[in-house]
């Protein structure tokens, strides 16, 4: 990914061109590794979303990032890790999209966030607080998020239902994290992924043989 004008990588790797870089490193448009860059991950990082030129959230299933003992999601910027506002979550982090309010949506496996209770969803402020509004409340965990141009969140993985509505591995919450019950395609396996057409249509891919009541093998 692209972060203020040079290239993060991230991944299970420790050295980057020789130069000991433990599952995350910055590198210039020319490959050259950055010194002044190594957060330090305790082990593999999934996923990184850059917010701003300055800012990025890194997440998946560590337990400490620039020495300092963090769980599975962390606020990074130039100056170093933000050590107020750092997300505490029981499990890993699979995805992250952010609102056009600057809100960020994280899914995955975790059942508390700051200690408080948010099954495999929730919102945080654009600091890391918990946004206490929001609490869809999955059954099972959440692979996938992305947010659609009307401000609607689409939700996909091994879930079967949301707030206590029966839905099957995909679901499309409104803006404030309610259910939108005229949306339920209904896979019949595992949602892995999905993505947003230009047309406003939807692509969807998962271990799925009917969707939306039809037969279609994975896509």
């Amino acid at each position: 990914a692209l972060w203020n004008g040079n290239i993060l990588l991230w991944g299970s790797f420790t050295t980057v061109s020789g130069v000991a870089r433990n599952r995350i490193a910055r590198v210039s448009s020319s490959w050259i590794v950055d010194g002044n860059f190594n957060p330090s991950a305790s082990s593999t990082i999934y996923l990184i979303a850059p917010l701003s030129s300055w800012v990025i959230v890194i997440g998946w299933a560590f337990t400490s990032i620039f020495w300092i003992s963090q769980r599975n999601l962390t606020f990074h910027s130039e100056e170093g890790i933000n050590t107020v506002y750092n997300a505490v979550l029981n499990g890993t982090t699979r995805d992250i999209a952010t609102q056009s309010d600057g809100k960020i949506i994280i899914v995955g496996e975790f059942t508390r966030v700051w200690w408080i209770v948010r099954n495999r969803i929730a919102r945080l402020q654009a600091n890391g607080r918990l946004d206490t509004t929001f609490n869809p409340n999955a059954n099972g965990s959440i692979y996938t998020v992305k947010i659609q141009a009307d401000g609607k969140i689409l939700i996909g993985w091994t879930f079967t239902t949301i707030g206590g509505v029966s839905r099957n591995r995909i679901a499309r919450l409104n803006s404030d994290g309610t259910l939108d019950t005229g949306f339920n395609p209904s896979a019949s396996s595992t949602v892995w992924d999905i993505q947003l057409q230009s047309d406003g249509k939807i692509l969807v891919w998962g271990a799925y043989t009917t969707i939306a009541g039809a037969s279609r093998s994975r896509i």
